[in-house]
């Protein structure tokens, strides 16, 4: 019994299937040979097409096994437009994923940026709070020494011109009565 890749190999040998795919795809995972295989579909397609137009008819298995033949020659072509175009998608979604985390770093710099000045307003403004209450208590602290002194000042100047004001009052009333006029009395 012949298996289905003995009967695969048979159909290429015979010219049923393209050869081409085996010629760019190495294995089941080989990425470049995928993207090279289609863009040889993609170029197999547009000469086609341009055949038809130019010649009003489709091309038949000769014109194709041309183009096969040509392609296979070109076959350096193909992968180096396949790692080409694999390098501009991964250049293209590293640049994106990078962009993204770019804005997602932004985001969170700004976010904490805001979280620290917030956190920073809310000790200042219970450190100035507190300073003010402390700038308060200083200044009546001075206010009462200041108070006290010039009180104790005022009071001093205060007892002097009292007691000034009481001479004076005594000096006047010793005049009026006499008693000092005669000791003043030129003889």
């Amino acid at each position: 019994m012949v298996d289905d890749s003995e009967k695969q190999c048979n159909c290429i040998e015979d010219g049923r299937f393209n050869y081409i795919y085996h010629q760019l795809v190495e294995d089941e995972n080989d990425i470049i040979g995928h993207v090279a295989y289609s863009i040889y579909k993609e170029c197999k397609i547009k000469f086609v097409k341009n055949y038809t137009q130019k010649e009003g008819k489709f091309p038949d298995d000769s014109v194709i096994n041309i183009f096969h033949k040509t392609s296979i020659e070109s076959k350096q072509f193909y992968l180096d437009r396949a790692t080409a175009v694999l390098q501009s998608f991964s250049n293209e979604a590293l640049q994106e994923a990078f962009e993204e985390m770019k804005e997602e770093y932004l985001e969170e710099q700004d976010y904490q940026i805001k979280e620290s000045i917030k956190a920073a307003y809310k000790e200042n403004k219970d450190d100035q709070s507190n300073l003010i209450k402390d700038t308060i208590k200083e200044l009546n602290k001075e206010l009462h020494q200041k108070t006290f002194f010039s009180n104790s000042y005022a009071s001093a100047v205060g007892a002097i011109w009292y007691t000034i004001g009481i001479a004076l009052i005594v000096f006047i009333l010793s005049l009026s009565t006499g008693k000092l006029r005669k000791c003043y009395e030129i003889k």
